[in-house]
């Protein structure tokens, strides 16, 4: 499964400029990591997305998977390129956030979901 970046990309997600374009690549927990030069392997079992007929990480997963290398604005511009291209509600990502607890990262989404609140709505 396309994963990260790749991923991000793949779904059309905002990333910030300077990003490094190596293809990342996830498989199941028990599988052998992808190993190959310019590929970068991960473990896990995201939820999928198909994108012309290939599988990469759902845009939450991807946004989750992201959560431990991006900024916190980078989070908010994210989250909004999730929602604005209506892959779900806030109140999906919200509860996406609270499934994944504890995941690495995963407090900063927190914050960019507070964060991304204050900026729609003005409110804290």
């Amino acid at each position: 499964v396309f994963s990260h970046t790749t991923a991000a990309r793949m779904l059309r997600l905002p990333l910030p400029r300077g990003v490094r374009a190596v293809v990342h690549v996830t498989t199941p927990p028990g599988s052998p990591r992808v190993v190959r030069r310019g590929v970068v392997g991960h473990r896990g079992n995201p939820d999928t997305h198909l994108v012309q007929g290939v599988q990469v990480s759902d845009p939450l997963s991807t946004w989750a998977d992201l959560a431990a290398a991006l900024s916190l604005d980078d989070l908010v511009v994210m989250g909004d390129g999730i929602l604005r291209r209506r892959f779900c509600t806030l109140e999906e990502l919200r509860v996406d956030l609270v499934r994944r607890a504890g995941a690495r990262g995963i407090r900063s989404s927190a914050r960019g979901g507070r964060a991304w609140r204050h900026h729609r709505t003005g409110r804290r």
